[in-house]
């Protein structure tokens, strides 16, 4: 290769599973369980995003007409469901449900058509066997959002609600965490950095805990946003079917519109990932950094940190086949496709992916 390989020189994956790790409660289920907790919540002033999650988290049941696969686990789930709301329209959904209830029930007609329709009045005029509680909750969002119809803008603006308000969570959080927090962080990048004296921190993180704790030596690049500025949460390009404006790429370019889009930097020796699940929506920027490196034919080593929490060992298997999946199908991108069939194998044989528990 052409570009020098720097010895002591890293790139590092930082996911939420830092923070969490240093006990923030930045997952996007704390976030959740913090509103479920909320008894004078008003429901239906919520974005839309976290109101379909609450909605399927308080009220379970098991008679749903209007269905939606959902995970409140972390980030990648999230982004899933903001996915498939997007390819398959989810509001779309529930106006056909409404336009149905409408034709086939004219006192309900009248409610909605008179705008003094409610909970109590489309509980007793709504067939229980038919439709459940969260079904009802569902439509009356529609109908209070969104009864003339809904957009690729709207359904931007209801992501941007959705950031705003896990924006305003975290900074709650954060002014409120200790310097035992702190050290705990330190401690940690103390370990994944054993052995560099410098490198480019990829912080797919919004919390600025990185860019205090870190020296110089170690830039810190905020890939989705900070919690000083405006944070994105989306999804990947190429998983889009129409509103190609959700997308990540497109939200970075509108972010950095007015700054110079940053270049990779040299050739590092080792790039470390931690805390990150390794999801799909964010393949495009992995595929960037494993093209800069040139990953078949460099020396560069792949070291994927995990934490066994549950201490059952399931950790290490759960890792190994989110590591599995993102090199074969970083293989498939290759444009020699021998190359990208035996990428995995050449990398397990020339030792350049390794695994260590923290």
């Amino acid at each position: 290769m052409k570009d020098m390989i720097y010895k002591d020189y890293a790139f590092f994956i930082i996911g939420n599973g830092f923070d969490l790790a240093s006990n923030h409660d930045t997952a996007f289920k704390d976030y959740l369980q913090e509103i479920l907790n909320n008894n004078e919540i008003d429901e239906y002033s919520l974005d839309f995003i976290t109101f379909i999650h609450y909605v399927y988290k308080k009220y379970e049941s098991i008679n749903n007409r209007i269905e939606f696969h959902l995970n409140d686990n972390n980030w990648a789930d999230i982004e899933k469901s903001i996915l498939t709301m997007e390819n398959e329209p989810l509001i779309n959904t529930i106006q056909e449900k409404i336009y149905v209830l409408k034709s086939n029930n004219r006192a309900i007609k009248t409610l909605i058509d008179t705008n003094t329709i409610n909970e109590e009045n489309l509980s007793f005029h709504i067939c229980k066997d038919e439709y459940s509680t969260r079904d009802i909750k569902l439509i009356l969002y529609v109908l209070k959002h969104y009864k003339n119809g809904f957009s690729s803008n709207n359904f931007l603006e209801e992501i941007n609600r959705f950031e705003n308000a896990f924006k305003e969570y975290l900074n709650r959080i954060f002014s409120a965490n200790n310097s035992n927090n702190e050290i705990k962080s330190k401690n940690l990048f103390n370990k994944l950095s054993e052995g560099f004296r410098s490198g480019i921190i990829f912080n797919f993180n919004y919390t600025n805990t990185l860019d205090t704790i870190c020296s110089k030596n170690f830039e810190v690049r905020h890939v989705h946003g900070t919690l000083k500025d405006q944070i994105i949460i989306g999804v990947d390009l190429t998983k889009v079917k129409n509103a190609k404006q959700i997308s990540k790429t497109y939200r970075v370019l509108d972010l950095k519109k007015d700054v110079k889009l940053d270049v990779l930097p040299s050739i590092p020796k080792e790039i470390v990932f931690f805390g990150h699940s390794l999801n799909e929506q964010d393949y495009s920027y992995f595929q960037s950094i494993f093209d800069h490196v040139n990953l078949y034919s460099s020396n560069v080593r792949l070291t994927f940190y995990y934490s066994d929490y549950e201490k059952n060992g399931k950790e290490f298997y759960r890792q190994k086949e989110r590591v599995i999946k993102l090199i074969e199908t970083y293989g498939k991108t290759l444009d020699n496709k021998d190359h990208g069939r035996n990428l995995l194998h050449k990398l397990l044989i020339e030792e350049r992916i390794v695994f260590k528990e923290i």
